[in-house]
C-alpha cells in the first residue's frame, strides 16, 4: 500500500492524538468501531454503511468530496450498554467562516441522511461555523417535534443545551470529538478538553451510532480519520475532567427604550461627576498608582497628573471658596511638579546618552581583548602542534633505528680499537724487554 507523505503524516497524527491505555483497548467494541484506516487499501467494514457522497481514499473517509454534497456513516448494530464512549477523529480543509458546512456525531434511534439537521430521537453533537459564535460545538437532544432544518440559523442554535468554541476549520491537525455517558453524566470532550458536562440528560441504551457531514455552496471537505466505540469510560475522559474548552463570553447591554419599544438615542454629552464620585475616583486612582510609582516612566507620571487635574476640575464644580483656594494651591504644586519632571526627563536623556557612549567604549575594549585572546590562543595552538610534531618525529626516529642495528654498528667500531690496544700493549712489552736487556 502506498501513501503520500502528507497523508501518512495525517494518519500518524490521528493515531497518536488518541493514545489509549491497554485497559481502554480491551473495552473497544469491534462491531461499532472502524478498523485502522491508514492500514487499508480498500474499505469493507463489517456492519458499517457509507451513504450519500462519502468515499474512502488514502486512509480516510471523505464525507463531503465536493460543494453542496453530504455523506454519512451508519451502523445497524445497537449500542446496548449503560456506560459507553464514542470517539471520532476528523478534520476540515478547504474553507473558513460561515459556509453551510457541518459535521455531526449522533446517538439516536435512526440513521443520519440528507442533512445534519434532520429530525432525530436521541443525542446529536454538531460541529460547524454557522452560528453567531463562529467555529463551535453545540449539543442537541430529541427534536422529533421540531425540524431544525426548517428553523433559521439564528434560532436553530437556541435549541441546543450547551456549546463551546472550537477552532477546527482548514487545519492539517485532526480534531478529536469524544462523547461519554456514565453514571448519569453526559460528557462531550474536544481535543481532551471538556466542552459539555451535565447530569440532567438521560440516554436509554439500545440506540445507533452514526456520523454525518454536509458541505454548503462553498466547499468544506470533512474527512473522518478514526471512529471507535468503547464499552465503558476511557481513561482520557476521567484524566482530563478538570480541563475545560473555550467558552463564549456573553456581553449584556442595557438600552433605554421609548413607549414604542424602540431604543432611545443617548446624548453624547457626558453627565457631570458629583463631588462624591470625583473624590471616590481620585481615591481609587491614588490606590492604583501608589504601589507602582517607583516603576512608572515620566510619560506615565505626566499622564497621571493630567488625569488628576481633570478630577480637580470636576471637584471644583461643587466646591466651596475655601476648597477652591486649596485646589488652586494644589494645582500650582502640580504645575511645579510638571516642570520638575520635565527637567528630570532632560537629565535622564543626558544620562542615557552618556551611558550609551560608555557602553560603546566597553564593547570596543571587550572586542579588542577578545581579538588578543584569540591571537594568543592561535599562537599557543601552533606551538603545541610543533611540540607534538617534534615528539612524534623523535619517537619515529627511535622506532626506525632498531637496537640490533645499533649494536652491529658499535661492533665494527670496538673491534679495531681492541686490535690497536693489543698492538700497543705488545709494542710496550717489546720496548720494555729491549730496555731491560741493554741495562743488564
Amino acid at each position: 500500500m502506498k501513501f503520500t507523505f502528507t497523508w501518512s503524516l495525517i494518519a500518524l497524527l490521528a493515531s497518536t492524538a488518541v493514545a489509549h491505555t491497554e485497559e481502554d483497548i480491551k473495552l473497544e467494541i469491534e462491531d461499532l468501531s472502524l478498523p485502522e484506516l491508514a492500514k487499508l487499501d480498500l474499505l469493507h467494514p463489517p456492519k458499517w454503511e457509507m451513504d450519500g457522497d462519502a468515499q474512502f481514499e488514502e486512509g480516510r473517509i471523505i464525507l463531503t468530496p465536493k460543494a453542496s454534497t453530504w455523506g454519512a456513516l451508519n451502523n445497524p448494530t445497537k449500542l446496548n450498554t449503560d456506560r459507553w464512549t464514542v470517539e471520532a477523529v476528523f478534520r476540515s480543509v478547504g474553507s473558513r467562516g460561515k459556509n453551510g458546512g457541518a459535521i455531526a456525531l449522533q446517538y439516536s434511534t435512526g440513521g443520519i441522511r440528507d442533512t445534519v439537521w434532520n429530525e432525530f430521537d436521541g443525542l446529536k453533537v454538531v460541529v460547524d461555523s454557522n452560528s453567531e459564535l463562529g467555529s463551535s460545538v453545540h449539543g442537541f437532544l430529541d427534536t422529533r417535534t421540531k425540524d431544525l432544518a426548517k428553523i433559521e440559523d439564528a434560532d436553530r442554535y437556541k435549541e441546543s443545551f450547551g456549546s463551546c468554541l472550537l477552532p477546527y476549520q482548514d487545519s492539517q491537525v485532526p480534531t478529536t470529538l469524544r462523547i461519554a455517558y456514565y453514571d448519569g453524566f453526559l460528557v462531550v470532550q474536544v481535543n481532551n478538553r471538556i466542552c459539555l458536562k451535565t447530569k440532567r440528560v438521560k440516554l436509554p441504551k439500545g440506540r445507533f451510532v452514526g456520523v454525518m457531514a454536509q458541505s454548503g455552496g462553498i466547499h468544506e471537505q470533512f474527512e473522518l480519520l478514526r471512529l471507535k466505540t468503547y464499552d465503558g469510560v476511557v481513561s482520557e475522559v476521567l484524566e482530563n475532567d478538570g480541563f475545560s474548552a473555550f467558552q463564549p463570553k456573553v456581553v449584556q447591554k442595557i438600552v433605554q427604550v421609548d413607549e414604542k419599544g424602540q431604543p432611545e438615542k443617548q446624548s453624547k454629552q457626558q453627565p457631570k461627576q458629583t463631588k462624591q464620585q470625583a473624590k471616590q475616583e481620585a481615591k481609587q486612582h491614588k490606590q492604583q498608582t501608589e504601589p507602582n510609582n517607583g516603576g512608572n516612566s515620566n510619560a506615565e507620571i505626566l499622564e497621571q497628573l493630567a488625569s488628576l487635574k481633570s478630577q480637580i476640575r470636576a471637584l471644583a464644580e461643587g466646591a466651596s471658596p475655601n476648597e477652591l483656594s486649596s485646589l488652586d494651591a494644589q494645582e500650582k504644586k502640580f504645575k511645579q511638579l510638571s516642570v520638575d519632571f520635565e527637567s528630570l526627563s532632560t537629565n535622564v536623556r543626558g544620562l542615557r546618552t552618556t551611558l550609551t557612549q560608555l557602553t560603546a567604549i566597553i564593547e570596543k575594549l571587550n572586542n579588542d581583548n577578545v581579538d588578543q585572546l584569540r591571537e594568543n590562543e592561535q599562537t599557543i595552538k601552533e606551538l603545541s602542534n610543533k611540540v607534538e610534531y617534534l615528539v612524534l618525529a623523535e619517537k619515529q626516529r627511535h622506532h626506525d633505528t632498531p637496537i640490533s642495528d645499533l649494536i652491529a654498528g658499535l661492533k665494527y667500531l670496538i673491534l679495531p680499537l681492541i686490535f690497536i690496544s693489543l698492538g700497543l700493549c705488545f709494542m710496550a712489552y717489546r720496548l720494555r724487554h729491549d730496555i731491560k736487556t741493554k741495562l743488564l
